[in-house]
């Protein structure tokens, strides 16, 4: 019993000398508190001025052409000639390239001759039926192989065109894909055309209300944008703009990245 109420004691002055020395730190603690003080903010100040201010964004755009197109060969032949040179301008309706058309055109000679016969024969048959040597039948049979004559010349005639590739608009040819001499196929592609001027930039920009596009300033000035697409695109949420270049400048190219300056209302 004694050894006991010894341990206890032990125990109970242990407790009190850490009580003691955790009550000492926390009354140290807050007399140093008492002694500190925040340190001041800084604070910078500007004189304001009177203004005007223009909203604008910075966008990315690229140059497309407004017109463009890879020409194709409509009927199969061989390349008899080829009439324009890789990244030269070509004016619209300007014959690109032509395939061989000997045996076209010897179908065409004789179709013609057949259509001149066939117009003689009715200049005859209208005098006979005129003196009624002859029955309406026969005038009618025979008109009706003057005109499938004219037929089968505007068929061969067409074959021909189909066999000459033109260039549809004014613009800039890219690099052509085929050969002097070579075999194309039908539906194989022959050239790229784009149109050089006017041109269009297409942006993206996070409000719908720009209504004006500035590129460089030593290129191009402001264009007011006609195009706008109606809603905001899934990702990332912008309006898609289009604006067409005047045909004065000529500096830029089709397929190019720029930068714009979406301003005005751009909010």
């Amino acid at each position: 019993m004694k050894r006991m109420l010894q341990m206890l004691a032990v125990v109970f002055l242990v407790i009190a000398g850490l009580g003691f020395v955790k009550f000492q730190q926390i009354q140290a603690a807050m007399a140093a508190g008492k002694g500190w003080s925040a340190p001041p903010e800084t604070v910078t100040s500007v004189v304001t001025t009177q203004g005007r201010w223009q909203g604008a964004l910075e966008a990315v755009g690229s140059v497309e052409p407004v017109q463009g197109v890879t020409l194709s060969a409509d009927l199969a032949g061989v390349v008899d000639k080829i009439a324009f040179e890789s990244g030269s301008h070509v004016s619209e309706g300007q014959v690109l390239v032509t395939l061989d058309t000997r045996q076209e055109r010897a179908q065409l000679a004789s179709a013609e001759a057949s259509m001149k016969l066939a117009k003689n024969n009715l200049e005859r048959s209208r005098k006979l039926l005129d003196n009624q040597a002859i029955a309406q039948a026969e005038f009618d049979q025979v008109e009706a192989l003057e005109r499938q004559a004219q037929a089968q010349v505007r068929v061969v005639e067409a074959t021909i065109q189909r066999k000459t590739i033109r260039a549809p608009f004014a613009g800039i040819a890219g690099i052509r894909q085929v050969n002097l001499g070579q075999y194309l196929e039908s539906g194989k592609p022959v050239v790229p055309i784009q149109s050089r001027i006017p041109s269009t930039l297409i942006s993206r920009c996070l409000s719908s209300r720009c209504r004006h596009f500035a590129w460089a300033a030593w290129c191009m000035p402001a264009a007011i944008i006609p195009t706008a697409r109606s809603r905001p695109a899934a990702s990332p949420r912008s309006i898609r703009w289009r604006t067409t270049t005047p045909e004065t400048f000529r500096c830029r190219r089709p397929f190019t990245i720029r930068r714009a300056s979406c301003g005005r209302a751009c909010t």
